[in-house]
């Protein structure tokens, strides 16, 4: 980090670990590509209140102690966050710019990687994607789906009495129809696009209590297509039986109870889970269906 004026400050950040697993790797939940790049990312902070971020980092979506700054992220007190069901997180390519008001009140926006996590087929003939490649980098059996648009995030922040904040997402899903690929005689006749865009919205607050040793907290996310969002691999979308997208419904949410004793003690409880609506009209959670 390092001033270029009296105005600008200019700041990179990189990690990494060795925590992937090769050619099985994919990019469902973040990069976890051998060596995994954790974060990458630069930042030009000016001070008329103005951020502006590039690379792979955290999601917007991802709760912060202070504004929507990189690097305040808070997270789950176990060896990596995506241990604990119910946080809400990315760790994925995207740009972002926010806005501080004072020291108290942030907002911003940001375009992130899109992934879709789909059902399987439902007998139908669609394409979202395609199959990686081969050579290390990529996973030949994963998809990696087409979308319209990279996922977009809004989000506003509250510093006061502890720090609160409110998102809400947009996602854009693809897909390619082939009604006649199994017909007696197979073509690509009648093929179309269907489209489909949804989301959801979010919130998160953390205050502290008894003169800041115990602190309280609680985060969440609801809507349609928001299944990756959460931690336990749940689908975004669905098929329909004529191949049309149903985005799935769903919610993730984490409360957090940490207490502080003495400055060189911490003692942290989570509780959160992950939630996914049966969805019917695409096979997901059928009555009939062994899943």
């Amino acid at each position: 980090q390092g001033n270029v004026d009296k105005n600008t400050v200019l700041s990179a950040y990189y990690e990494m670990d060795w925590l992937g697993t090769g050619i099985t790797s994919n990019n469902n939940q973040s990069n976890s590509y051998v060596v995994r790049q954790r974060q990458i990312w630069a930042r030009a902070m000016f001070t008329n209140g103005w951020y502006v971020s590039g690379g792979q980092m955290w999601s917007l979506a991802t709760e912060t102690t202070k504004g929507l700054e990189n690097g305040t992220e808070i997270l789950p007190g176990t060896i990596d966050p995506q241990y604990t069901a119910g946080f809400v997180w990315r760790r994925q390519y995207g740009f972002r710019v926010t806005k501080n008001f004072g020291k108290k009140f942030a907002i911003g926006a940001a375009a992130e990687n899109a992934p879709a996590l789909p059902r399987g087929s439902n007998g139908s003939n669609e394409v979202i994607g395609e199959s990686g490649v081969g050579g290390g980098l990529y996973n030949p059996t994963a998809t990696y789906s087409f979308n319209r648009a990279p996922d977009l995030i809004a989000k506003m922040a509250y510093d006061g009495w502890g720090h609160w904040s409110l998102f809400g997402i947009a996602r854009f899903f693809d897909n390619r129809i082939y009604p006649n690929a199994t017909a007696a005689t197979p073509s690509t006749a009648g093929a179309y696009n269907n489209t489909v865009t949804a989301g959801g919205v979010g919130g998160e607050f953390r205050v502290p209590f008894a003169n800041k040793k115990v602190s309280l907290g609680l985060k969440g996310l609801y809507g349609q297509g928001i299944g990756r969002y959460g931690n336990s691999g749940i689908v975004d979308i669905a098929f329909r039986k004529d191949g049309t997208i149903t985005p799935v419904h769903g919610f993730s949410a984490l409360s957090t109870l940490e207490f502080f004793p003495t400055k060189r003690l911490s003692i942290w409880m989570n509780y959160g889970g992950d939630y996914v609506e049966r969805d019917l009209q695409g096979g997901y959670g059928s009555y009939t269906a062994d899943m």
